[in-house]
């Protein structure tokens, strides 16, 4: 008798350890799966706000007739890239983790070490009395050369755009 109970449950034993390993598996599956599911939402996310201020850049462009100082005069998060050796004017907008403008204008403590996760950069040129806007959204950690070939931006625009002639009425 004692034969016959040693035998079950040593069924027994390997039946529970089959059933661990398959929800162990299972468990490590759906793990898997949420994180991959959190990281394409966390893309989706950078995109969307990429995309929706890259338009606004795209606008200010267009409305402001192409004229760097203008737009830049529009947004507070706004640094200028200034030098004499470029064709092209260039400017960068910081943004905070949750995409919220970084205000660069008012100096405070905290501005020595600003906190930036993504810079829009902005580089407007004149081809052939054409304005061309190239406009890039990237993560600060790709910031060091912003439109070489090299750097992978989470979105990118580029508008061109024939300035108009201001218009002179005459009463």
């Amino acid at each position: 008798m004692n034969t016959n109970s040693s035998s079950r449950s040593g069924l027994f034993l390997m039946e529970l350890i089959i059933s661990i390993l398959f929800f162990s598996l299972a468990g490590a599956v759906c793990v898997r799966l949420f994180v991959g599911s959190h990281m394409i939402s966390k893309n989706s996310v950078e995109l969307n706000h990429s995309l929706e201020w890259c338009q606004n850049i795209a606008e200010a462009f267009y409305g402001c007739n192409g004229k760097t100082k203008e737009i830049t005069g529009l947004f507070t998060n706004c640094i200028s890239n200034t030098s004499a050796d470029t064709e092209a004017d260039e400017f960068f907008l910081l943004f905070d983790q949750a995409f919220h403008p970084i205000d660069v204008s008012v100096p405070t403590p905290e501005s020595s070490s600003i906190e930036c996760s993504y810079i829009l950069s902005v580089r407007i040129s004149e081809k052939k009395r054409m304005f061309l806007c190239e406009i890039k959204a990237i993560k600060a950690s790709e910031v060091p050369n912003t439109f070489s070939e090299g750097s992978s931006p989470i979105y990118e625009l580029e508008v061109t755009l024939y300035p108009k002639k201001e218009d002179s009425y005459e009463e």
